[in-house]
């Protein structure tokens, strides 16, 4: 390349992954739970946590906080926002890994599959009602397992 008179610069792309995790913020609670997500009722072990979902053609965001039956997966409730505020919920864990909330995880990951990854979504209201008819449509199929003695 040289002999030809030509140059080459070599450009470093250096892409850093986008996290929200600040540090340790106020008390940290003790794990009642240590991985162990085996319980013979329900009510016994909630989770709750929280997602993200995006539109590329819009800067604004949904966050998902639900809360989890361990149980039989059942979401107890939900709630949806704009913000990731403190209203959504207010976490005393410290920074986990995924194996820390596995069922919250797993769920995220179903949902996100099954609705979310690979649709076009019009805006965040058209999106919102999607996220709330699958969550109602979850909690009907829950609900027909328990009466069938169908365990998950």
């Amino acid at each position: 390349m040289k002999q030809e008179g030509l140059l080459f610069t070599k450009f470093k792309t250096r892409s850093r992954k986008y996290s929200s995790y600040k540090g340790r913020i106020g008390k940290v609670a003790p794990s009642l739970v240590n991985r162990n997500f085996k319980v013979k009722r329900p009510k016994q072990i909630w989770l709750t946590d929280v997602t993200e979902f995006k539109i590329k053609e819009y800067e604004q965001r949904l966050y998902l906080s639900p809360i989890l039956d361990v149980y039989n997966s059942e979401i107890i409730s939900y709630t949806i926002s704009h913000h990731p505020t403190i209203k959504l919920t207010n976490t005393m864990l410290k920074k986990d890994n995924c194996l820390d909330n596995s069922p919250m995880e797993n769920f995220f990951g179903i949902l996100k599959q099954e609705m979310y990854y690979g649709v076009k979504f019009k805006n965040y209201e058209y999106l919102r009602k999607e996220i709330e008819i699958y969550i109602k449509v979850q909690r009907r199929q829950d609900k027909d397992k328990i009466k069938r003695n169908v365990t998950c």
